[in-house]
């Protein structure tokens, strides 16, 4: 079944939508990421969360959330400022979450939930978030990098050399790489 994006009126009930099973936990790299791996409803959410700086590791609002009777999404706690922290609290109590803790967002739903409406909700939870800086955005020292790579400290080696043919970008000032421009851009806001 083709996915369903934004704006596509042809599938209105979270019964009716198919799951993206390949996200969890994924660190998006770019916005753009969010709407290949995260259901049309939860979008505008999430992108709203990853504009504030905030990390979704998980979303879902699909057929198979029915079962539970929530469509959720699932933030990382550890990286919140003190603000947004006691904002999450308010909405549910930290979970362990693969090693970190997390907040699962619930937002329930019947066979009948309309997907917009769901998504209207979602977006309603995430403005209530502030803009924090990006905690949860990696770096990696050029020695680091070496480990990853299993270079040999011995062996000359150059940024540019894990830069070239990816979407890593090396900044001189910090001495760090990131995984991408669009993330060093938002670490440096």
């Amino acid at each position: 079944m083709d996915r369903i994006r934004p704006g596509n009126n042809s599938i209105r009930k979270v019964s009716d939508l198919p799951a993206i099973e390949e996200s969890r936990n994924m660190l998006f790299t770019g916005r753009a990421d969010i709407s290949r791996f995260v259901e049309a409803s939860l979008v505008p959410a999430c992108e709203s969360f990853y504009d504030k700086g905030i990390r979704t590791l998980a979303s879902s609002c699909n057929a198979k959330d029915l079962l539970d009777g929530n469509a959720y999404i699932i933030i990382d706690f550890d990286t919140l400022s003190e603000a947004n922290q006691a904002i999450a609290r308010t909405l549910a109590e930290p979970i362990s979450y693969d090693r970190m803790q997390a907040v699962k967002i619930r937002i329930p739903i019947t066979a009948e939930s309309q997907a917009d409406d769901i998504g209207n909700i979602a977006r309603s939870i995430a403005d209530r978030f502030k803009d924090q800086e990006a905690l949860w955005v990696p770096t990696y020292t050029l020695e680091k990098m070496r480990k990853i790579y299993g270079i040999p400290e011995d062996m000359e080696l150059t940024p540019e050399a894990f830069t070239e043919g990816t979407q890593k970008v090396w900044d001189p000032e910090k001495q760090v790489f990131y995984d991408s421009e669009e993330l060093r851009a938002m670490v440096s806001k």
